[in-house]
Parts: C-alpha cells; structure tokens; sequence
C-alpha cells in the first residue's frame, strides 16, 4: 500500500501532524512528556525479542538433538 501512494515528504508530514493534533485532542498523548512510559516500552520490546532468539535458539538445538 506506502508503495502505491508516492507521497512527497511534506505531504507525509502534513498527515503526522494532523494525526498528532488528533491524538493530542483525544488525550492519547500529551505535549507535557510525549517520552513518558518510552524507556518501559523499550525494554519489553527487548526482552520479547531476546526470547524469540532464544526461542529460536532452542528448536535449532532441539533438532539437533532428535537426529542424534
């Protein structure tokens, strides 16, 4: 879909910045501290893709152990 729509790159942010307002307006962010809770959301992400390399760790030698 992003293919098909060749946007310019200030149409692209005259779109971020409506969205912005409009979150804004809802009260889904704020102005105050846009970075708040961000640090939280960083680790988790981390530690969910540590556990699927770890996952991923474990049926390759999973595997391995069976054909032996």
């Amino acid at each position: 879909m992003i293919r098909k729509e060749n946007l310019s790159h200030k149409e692209a942010l005259a779109i971020y910045e409506m969205l912005h307002r409009e979150a804004v307006a809802l009260g889904a962010i704020s102005h105050e501290n846009i970075w708040e809770g961000f640090e939280v959301d960083l680790r988790i992400a981390r530690a969910m893709g540590r556990l699927r390399r770890a996952r991923e760790t474990d049926k390759k030698n999973s595997r391995k152990v069976r054909r032996r």
